[in-house]
């Protein structure tokens, strides 16, 4: 009696290959996508059919502002065998755009006696794409082009500067 025997070392070394994966972008801190976490992305491996994906996002702020920083969001697929794959997505967050100032009083002419009292910077409201405290600086200045000293020009200046520095 003959007897032969074939012996045949199944292994997997091939890593799971991550796909769909959201690219690299650049916005504004308004405009941040969502993330569906490790549902966003897709996977295949060669032999295993279900493969574990992992989510992680962190965020880097080296700009100071705290409406600028950076998101990075990782994918880590990892099949029966240990093999992974990685893949990361960066999204630069900024904050570009200047505050909005409204209810900004109207120019006006009247006589000496009829100078509307300024509220200061309370007198105007102020929107901001990021910031949701922006501040708000006021300055009055007089000027005197005629000589006389009842005629003259207020110049009332609000500036609102978002966190930013955005003005």
């Amino acid at each position: 009696m003959d007897t032969a025997e074939q012996r045949i070392e199944v292994g997997d070394n091939t890593a799971p290959v991550l796909s769909d994966v959201p690219a690299d972008i650049t916005v504004e801190c308004d405009e941040v996508p969502t993330s569906s976490g490790a549902d966003a992305v897709s996977v295949t491996d060669n032999c295993d059919t279900d493969v574990d994906v992992s989510f992680e996002e962190t965020q880097e702020n080296n700009t100071g502002c705290e409406d600028a920083f950076t998101i990075i969001r990782t994918w880590t697929a990892t099949d029966n065998c240990g093999n992974t794959d990685v893949a990361v997505q960066r999204i630069e967050v900024g904050d570009n755009t200047a505050p909005v100032l409204s209810d900004v009083p109207a120019d006006l002419t009247v006589e000496c006696d009829d100078v509307p009292t300024s509220t200061g910077a309370g007198a105007v409201s102020v929107t901001d794409n990021c910031d949701t405290d922006v501040d708000v600086s006021f300055e009055e200045t007089q000027e005197n082009n005629t000589g006389c000293e009842d005629a003259f020009t207020i110049i009332r200046t609000w500036t609102a500067t978002d966190n930013c520095g955005n003005t």
